[in-house]
């Protein structure tokens, strides 16, 4: 079910929180979440409803996770989205496949969009139930990096950045494996002659957004 939680009253808050724990009440977000989708400030593909629905139901449930998904409302209307999960009694993280995709609140886009986010933490740490909040593989555009650069963070909370691998750094992939371990470059060679098996493996450059999320969903489901 979603229950209101007992937040702290800021005042200058334009935002109404609510907390969704089941899988009821998370699907029934769906057309919120896609409407949010379409108008947020810098979505990506791990925020749509259908890749953390796909994380929870096969994922996260199965593992016995447990639901914390922090919505923001501004006169009634859905504006803030933050998919967590929690496990037993340890860390809050962000709901996801733990593949390494990345992770992020999702937020209208407009000039409010930095404050909400702000507000949402500090409603989210002002939880009595909340212990540890670990905040992985955030990318650096995001409004959630900006406020904890800018801001800091609880005591109780734990960054780690998304991981980015500079391309300009080598001529190529061949150079780039040298300097890999030796246990890495073994398993690359097993997965290159499993491939072989099914033919020549070739390259194909996908850069459109569209064929992009297709792609995407189509690894994922396999």
């Amino acid at each position: 079910m979603s229950n209101e939680r007992d937040l702290p009253d800021r005042g200058d808050t334009r935002l109404v929180f609510e907390v969704i724990d089941d899988s009821a009440s998370f699907a029934a977000l769906r057309e919120s979440w896609e409407t949010l989708f379409a108008c947020a400030a810098v979505p990506h593909f791990f925020q749509r409803f259908e890749w953390l629905w796909a994380a929870w139901r096969h994922v996260a449930e199965p593992k016995g996770r447990r639901l914390l998904i922090l919505v923001g409302r501004s006169e009634g209307r859905v504006v803030l989205i933050w998919p967590l999960m929690r496990q037993d009694r340890g860390p809050i993280r962000f709901l996801a496949s733990d593949r390494g995709e990345y992770r992020d609140i999702l937020v209208e886009a407009g000039p409010a969009a930095e404050r909400w986010v702000g507000e949402a933490y500090d409603s989210l740490v002002a939880m009595d139930d909340v212990n540890i909040l670990h905040l992985q593989d955030i990318r650096p555009v995001s409004l959630l990096a900006r406020h904890v650069a800018a801001r800091g963070v609880s005591a109780r909370t734990i960054v780690r950045p998304a991981v980015a691998i500079g391309l300009g750094a080598w001529r190529g992939f061949a150079q780039y494996l040298e300097g890999r371990s030796r246990n890495l470059r073994l398993d690359q060679g097993r997965q290159w002659r499993r491939l072989a098996k099914f033919g020549d493996p070739a390259f194909v450059s996908v850069d459109d957004r569209a064929t992009a999320a297709e792609t995407i969903a189509w690894i994922y489901e396999r």
